[in-house]
């Protein structure tokens, strides 16, 4: 396992054996993917790019396996107005799993996985 970088969270992640079989057959060093975890992690860029580009394959993508009701959390970005990102949440709202006042300043923030706190925009700002 490698180091995060600085703007980078680690997490630990168990499957089934029968799901990581299935998902081996995404392993392709030609493409980038040299093992389970690059395949994952191309995964999770694609889910990313369907949170913040609407329109795009993979919000469609999203949308047939979650539904449409996570969207009422995104806003339109003032900075790039084709693409959405977390609503901004209100200063005095606490994470429920850490009780953090401020997501900017959470003290679990990259650790408890809450909506508040994965839903920063400057997570890497944060202490």
């Amino acid at each position: 396992m490698t180091t995060p970088q600085p703007d980078e969270i680690s997490i630990q992640l168990n499957i089934p054996a029968s799901v990581a079989k299935r998902l081996a057959v995404l392993i392709d060093h030609d493409e980038g993917l040299p093992d389970l975890a690059a395949v994952i992690g191309r995964l999770l860029d694609h889910v990313q790019q369907g949170v913040y580009r609407p329109g795009s394959w993979e919000r469609g993508w999203l949308e047939q396996a979650r539904g449409d009701s996570w969207q009422e959390r995104l806003e339109s970005d003032p900075d790039a107005p084709m693409l959405d990102r977390p609503r901004a949440k209100d200063v005095n709202e606490a994470c429920p799993r850490c009780s953090g006042m401020n997501p900017n300043v959470c003290t679990c923030l990259k650790q408890c996985g809450s909506q508040i706190c994965a839903g920063v925009e400057e997570a890497g700002d944060a202490g």
